[in-house]
C-alpha cells in the first residue's frame, strides 16, 4: 500500500494560513486608516477650539467717561432766548478706546458745544428730539475718536442730566 501523499495536504493549509495573513494585514490597514483620520479630526478640533473660546469669552465690562462740566449752552428762539444744560457720559467696552477720549476731550468738547448751539428748544422738548440728539452727539463723538483697528470705538452717548429753559 502506498502512503498519502504528503504534498496534497500541505497546501490545504498555506493556502488557508497565507487567505488568514491577507485578511489579517486588511484588518490591520483599515484599522490604521481610521486611527488616522480619528486622530486627524482631532487635530483639527483642537485648532477650532481656541476660536470658539475668544467668541465665546464674556465682553469686558463697559467703561464710562463722564465729559465734566456739564455743557452749557443758550441759543435765541423766537420767544426769547432758552438756556440747555446737558451731562453727558461716553461708553464704550475698550479701554483703549477711553483713554483716546479723554486725551481728545478739548476737541470732544468743541465739537459738542458746536452741535449743540445749533439745536431747536421745541424739537428738544419731545422725547424723539432728545433721542436724535443723542444719536447725533455720538456721531460727533465717534468723528472726534475713531475706532482703531480691532477696536469697537465710542459705542453710546448718555444724558446724566438734561434741563432745558
Amino acid at each position: 500500500m502506498s502512503a498519502p501523499e504528503p504534498s496534497v495536504a500541505p497546501p490545504v493549509a498555506k493556502s488557508k494560513i497565507s487567505l488568514l495573513n491577507i485578511i489579517l494585514v486588511i484588518l490591520m490597514v483599515v484599522i490604521l486608516a481610521m486611527l488616522g483620520l480619528v486622530y486627524r479630526a482631532l487635530q483639527n478640533n483642537n485648532h477650532a477650539r481656541p476660536a470658539v473660546a475668544q467668541q465665546a469669552a464674556p465682553a469686558a465690562d463697559p467703561a464710562y467717561l463722564p465729559l465734566d462740566p456739564p455743557f452749557i449752552v443758550n441759543f435765541q428762539e423766537q420767544d426769547g432766548l432758552h438756556l440747555l444744560q446737558v451731562g453727558i457720559s461716553l461708553m464704550s467696552h475698550d479701554a483703549a478706546t477711553i483713554a483716546a477720549a479723554k486725551s481728545a476731550n478739548t476737541v470732544i468738547r468743541n465739537d459738542l458745544l458746536l452741535m449743540l448751539s445749533d439745536q431747536d428748544f421745541n424739537t428738544l422738548s419731545g422725547a424723539q428730539g432728545k433721542l436724535q440728539l443723542q444719536q447725533h452727539a455720538l456721531d460727533v463723538v465717534r468723528k472726534a475718536v475713531p475706532a482703531a483697528a480691532g477696536h469697537k470705538g465710542i459705542e453710546a452717548v448718555y444724558f446724566t442730566s438734561f434741563v432745558m429753559q
